[in-house]
């Protein structure tokens, strides 16, 4: 039985949409709801880039769980939030997967390009998930 749904989320138009399907889900089922975004630099670039872009790449994850939010919000459905951080983003969300019954991502998010050359975040959810995954175009 599933009572409790993970969305990923990175702002993308399918990633709202993943989480507009989480939201259906949850209502029916009354299911716990956490969003997580996750902000990864590379560290390749780490020593590259000045704190305070560190920090704006903080800042839009905040933005951006905040405008997700907003889907349960409107629709006056309880939902929790978080934001991890150096992390790569498939592992984060598997590794938080652990206390869920369903992952909900979009497909296809911000980083179109670089996934078709080395493969998306959803796709490696899918491998390393230990519970279902909802892909949503």
């Amino acid at each position: 039985m599933i009572s409790k749904i993970l969305v990923a989320t990175d702002g993308s138009s399918n990633a709202i949409r993943g989480a507009e399907k989480a939201l259906e889900f949850a209502k029916a089922i009354k299911a716990e709801v956490m969003l997580v975004y996750v902000a990864y630099v590379p560290i390749m670039y780490r020593s590259d880039i000045s704190d305070n872009l560190k920090e704006s790449f903080i800042e839009d994850g905040k933005r951006i769980l905040h405008d997700t939010e907003q889907v349960f919000r409107k629709a006056e459905y309880p939902v929790k939030t978080t934001l991890l951080r150096d992390e790569k983003p498939s592992l984060a969300i598997c590794n938080l997967g652990r206390e869920y019954d369903l992952i909900v991502m979009g497909t296809r998010g911000l980083h179109d390009e670089e996934e078709r050359a080395i493969g998306s975040t959803s796709d490696k959810v899918i491998h390393c998930s230990p519970c279902s995954v909802l892909l949503v175009r």
